[in-house]
């Protein structure tokens, strides 16, 4: 005997399935979204131990960087570059639809009218 539960028509249960497939699809996404970056940042410290046959020099404010330090401090100034890229090319008047106060949006009806 079947129990309602089992039933592929319970409302409950199809929305756990959805909730749980959802989940899936977004922690999916976030793992290959991870495993992406690592990727890249691996690609472009081995390409500068390639491109500088192995090791990294850095010079940069009086301050010497050797070693594997030379790699991060590379990373981290192309980092702050694309920062630095994206700030200067964003559209810093845009107001968009959501400049107000979700108030001012949508006012909350007045006692006695209808919505």
């Amino acid at each position: 005997m079947k129990n309602s539960a089992d039933t592929d028509d319970d409302p409950s249960l199809s929305a756990a399935r959805r909730l749980a497939a959802w989940l899936f699809v977004a922690g999916i996404f976030v793992l290959g979204s991870l495993a992406f970056i690592l990727i890249a940042s691996i690609f472009v410290v081995l390409l500068f131990r390639v491109v500088a046959g192995g090791q990294i020099s850095v010079s940069l404010l009086g301050l010497k960087f050797e070693g594997a330090s030379g790699p991060v401090i590379m990373w981290a100034i192309c980092f702050l570059a694309i920062v630095l890229a994206f700030y200067m090319l964003w559209d810093k008047t845009y107001t968009g639809p959501v400049s107000g106060t979700i108030f001012q949006l949508h006012p909350s009806p007045q006692a006695g009218k209808p919505c």
